[in-house]
C-alpha cells in the first residue's frame, strides 16, 4: 500500500486501548471518502474510530495526500441517465419540427387558388358570300382591347376596303366605328381601341370585293 492512500492517528494511546496501537490508516474510496481503517493490522470501521478518535475525521478523507476537497466521479449510470435526457429532449425537438411542418403542408394543401380573372381573347370566324374573315379581341375586356381582322376572298376577287363596327344590342348607342390600320396582305388592325362597357356586343365586318361587290359578315362576343 503506497503512502498516499494511509493518514497517520494522532490518538493512537486512545485507540490503542481498545484495538491495539494505530499506526496507520488505509482508505476504501465510497463517495470520496475514507471507509476502512486499518489499526495494527486489523481493518476498523472508519465510524467506529471515529467515535473514538474524531479528531481523525479530517484525516480519513479525500482521495489522495494534499487534497482539500473529494471530487466525485459520475458514475456509470448517472451518464447513462444523462445520455438519456438529451437523446429525450433531441427526439422532442424532431418530432416538434416535423409536425409544424405537416401542418403548414396542409394549410397550403387545403387553401383554394386564388381566383384569377380570364383574360382569353374572342376570336370569331365569320363567313358570307364570298370572304370568309377572323377577327380576334384581345383581351375582351371592358377598356382598351387589341382588334385584328383577317380577310379571306373565296371567290378570287380582291379585297379593297374593310370596314369594322360594333354595336351594343338593346341600347340606344349609334354603332362605333373602328378604325382599322394595315398591317399586313388582308391583315388590318385597331390598336388599344377601347370598348367602353362590358358585356354582349355585335360586329358588322363589310369586305368591298373588287370595284362592285360586298360581303357584310356579322357576329356576337362577350367582354367581360
Amino acid at each position: 500500500m503506497s503512502a498516499r492512500n494511509r493518514a497517520p492517528c494522532h490518538h493512537a494511546d486512545e485507540v490503542g486501548a481498545i484495538v491495539g496501537a494505530c499506526v496507520h490508516v488505509r482508505h476504501h474510496v465510497r463517495g470520496g471518502e475514507l471507509d476502512v481503517v486499518e489499526c495494527a493490522g486489523r481493518e476498523v470501521p472508519r465510524e467506529r474510530l471515529l467515535r473514538i478518535c474524531p479528531a481523525e475525521d479530517a484525516g480519513l478523507t479525500g482521495t489522495r495526500h494534499g487534497d482539500t476537497h473529494a471530487t466525485r466521479r459520475p458514475r456509470h449510470g448517472d451518464t447513462d441517465e444523462s445520455e438519456a435526457r438529451r437523446l429525450r429532449r433531441s427526439v422532442l425537438v424532431e418530432v416538434v419540427f416535423a409536425a409544424a411542418i405537416l401542418a403548414i403542408t396542409a394549410v397550403l394543401v387545403n387553401t383554394a387558388p386564388a381566383r384569377t380573372e380570364s383574360t382569353e381573347p374572342v376570336s370569331l370566324a365569320l363567313r358570307s358570300g364570298g370572304a370568309f374573315a377572323d377577327i380576334t379581341i384581345a383581351p375582351a375586356v371592358a377598356g382598351p382591347n387589341d382588334i385584328h381582322v383577317t380577310v379571306l376572298s373565296t371567290s378570287g376577287q380582291n379585297v379593297t376596303d374593310l370596314q369594322l363596327q360594333l354595336t351594343r344590342p338593346g341600347s340606344d348607342f349609334a354603332a362605333f366605328d373602328v378604325p382599322l390600320r394595315p398591317l399586313g396582305p388582308n391583315h388590318e388592325y385597331a390598336p388599344q381601341y377601347n370598348i367602353p362597357f362590358p358585356g354582349e356586343w355585335r360586329v358588322a365586318l363589310r369586305v368591298q370585293l373588287g370595284t362592285t361587290d360586298e360581303a357584310v359578315l356579322t357576329g356576337g362576343f362577350s367582354v367581360r
